[in-house]
Protein backbone atom coordinates (compact mmCIF):
# COMPACT_ATOMS: atom_id res chain seq x y z
CA UNK A 1 0.00 0.00 0.00
CA UNK A 2 1.36 3.64 -1.14
CA UNK A 3 0.40 6.55 1.07
CA UNK A 4 1.62 9.79 -1.22
CA UNK A 5 1.98 12.99 0.37
CA UNK A 6 0.56 14.38 -3.05
CA UNK A 7 -2.63 12.22 -3.02
CA UNK A 8 -5.95 13.64 -2.90
CA UNK A 9 -7.36 11.04 -0.42
CA UNK A 10 -6.28 11.30 3.39
CA UNK A 11 -6.54 8.14 4.66
CA UNK A 12 -6.63 5.02 3.14
CA UNK A 13 -7.77 1.69 5.71
CA UNK A 14 -7.44 -1.97 5.98
CA UNK A 15 -10.65 -4.26 6.77
CA UNK A 16 -10.34 -7.14 8.85
CA UNK A 17 -12.93 -9.93 8.59
CA UNK A 18 -14.17 -12.76 10.08
CA UNK A 19 -13.13 -15.94 7.86
CA UNK A 20 -15.42 -18.73 9.78
CA UNK A 21 -17.36 -18.94 12.88
CA UNK A 22 -14.89 -19.18 15.27
CA UNK A 23 -14.39 -15.41 17.04
CA UNK A 24 -10.95 -14.14 17.69
CA UNK A 25 -9.50 -10.77 18.93
CA UNK A 26 -6.95 -8.87 17.20
CA UNK A 27 -3.91 -6.10 17.42
CA UNK A 28 -2.30 -3.76 15.15
CA UNK A 29 0.96 -1.74 15.32
CA UNK A 30 3.04 0.04 13.64
CA UNK A 31 7.16 -0.02 13.47
CA UNK A 32 6.93 3.78 13.14
CA UNK A 33 5.23 6.78 15.47
CA UNK A 34 3.91 9.08 11.69
CA UNK A 35 1.64 6.50 10.84
CA UNK A 36 -1.38 6.93 13.19
CA UNK A 37 -4.02 4.01 12.95
CA UNK A 38 -7.46 4.21 13.96
CA UNK A 39 -7.56 1.57 16.33
CA UNK A 40 -5.05 -0.78 18.10
CA UNK A 41 -7.26 -3.34 18.70
CA UNK A 42 -10.38 -5.42 18.39
CA UNK A 43 -12.46 -8.39 18.42
CA UNK A 44 -14.76 -10.48 15.92
CA UNK A 45 -17.54 -12.78 15.95
CA UNK A 46 -20.61 -13.58 13.94
CA UNK A 47 -22.83 -11.25 15.15
CA UNK A 48 -19.80 -8.52 14.09
CA UNK A 49 -17.48 -10.12 11.33
CA UNK A 50 -15.69 -6.74 10.11
CA UNK A 51 -13.77 -4.05 11.32
CA UNK A 52 -12.27 -1.16 9.71
CA UNK A 53 -8.68 0.70 10.36
CA UNK A 54 -8.05 3.84 8.82
CA UNK A 55 -3.85 4.51 8.42
CA UNK A 56 -3.32 8.20 8.59
CA UNK A 57 0.21 9.75 7.77
CA UNK A 58 1.46 12.95 9.88
CA UNK A 59 3.28 14.09 6.91
CA UNK A 60 5.55 16.42 9.12
CA UNK A 61 7.08 13.83 10.79
CA UNK A 62 8.00 11.93 7.92
CA UNK A 63 11.34 12.34 6.13
CA UNK A 64 12.03 11.63 2.42
CA UNK A 65 10.96 8.35 1.40
CA UNK A 66 10.13 6.30 4.36
CA UNK A 67 8.19 2.92 4.59
CA UNK A 68 6.06 1.48 7.12
CA UNK A 69 5.42 -2.19 8.70
CA UNK A 70 1.86 -2.91 9.94
CA UNK A 71 1.85 -6.21 12.11
CA UNK A 72 -1.44 -8.44 12.87
CA UNK A 73 -1.44 -10.33 15.70
CA UNK A 74 -5.02 -12.45 15.92
CA UNK A 75 -5.87 -15.00 18.95
CA UNK A 76 -8.74 -17.53 18.63
CA UNK A 77 -8.89 -20.58 21.05
CA UNK A 78 -5.62 -19.43 22.41
CA UNK A 79 -3.47 -19.62 19.53
CA UNK A 80 -1.56 -16.70 17.88
CA UNK A 81 -1.52 -16.00 14.06
CA UNK A 82 0.93 -12.95 13.00
CA UNK A 83 1.17 -11.43 9.89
Amino acid sequence: MTLDFYSPFGSRYIDVGLGGPTPFEFTVSSNVTWLKLSSSDGSLDPSDPERRIFLTVDWDSVEEAQTAQIQFNATANGFVKTS
